[in-house]
């Protein structure tokens, strides 16, 4: 998207824990949430939040991240569109962070599968309901 730009970004929380007992396969579970809140001054903020976890057994490793970007946006432009391009600008961070904390504590990296953000349905930008243009 012409004009957007990340101005800056930072993990405002990390959880993780590897309690798995038992070397071998871990099928692992991929959760995430993205809100983008707009400002005045032509700024946006994101956060994203990343949960990773053995879903049969959640308490044995398990990866919790929130990543928060701040973003220039063009004064003119669409929610749902930003929404989405904002997204797939910070997706690569929570990627590569999740992977070099993982990596580091001993076990095999963990790397989150790539979403298609553009074929989802997370998020659909209404007025009327939000009150805000």
């Amino acid at each position: 998207m012409k004009g957007l730009v990340l101005k800056t970004y930072r993990i405002t929380d990390l959880d993780f824990h590897n309690h798995k007992m038992v070397a071998g396969k871990t099928n692992l579970q991929t959760k995430y949430t993205y809100q983008v809140k707009f400002a005045t001054n032509n700024t946006c903020r994101g956060e994203m939040k990343v949960n990773v976890s053995d879903p049969e057994n959640p308490e044995t490793l398990v990866v919790n991240l929130t990543l928060v970007g701040i973003f220039e946006i063009p004064s003119e432009h669409d929610k749902e569109l930003l929404h989405k391009e904002t997204f797939k600008e910070l997706y690569p961070f929570a990627r590569a962070a999740i992977s070099t904390i993982s990596g580091n504590t001993g076990i095999l990296p963990i790397i989150i599968p790539a979403v298609d953000i553009d074929n989802q349905d997370i998020y659909r930008y209404n007025p009327e309901i939000f009150q805000n243009k």
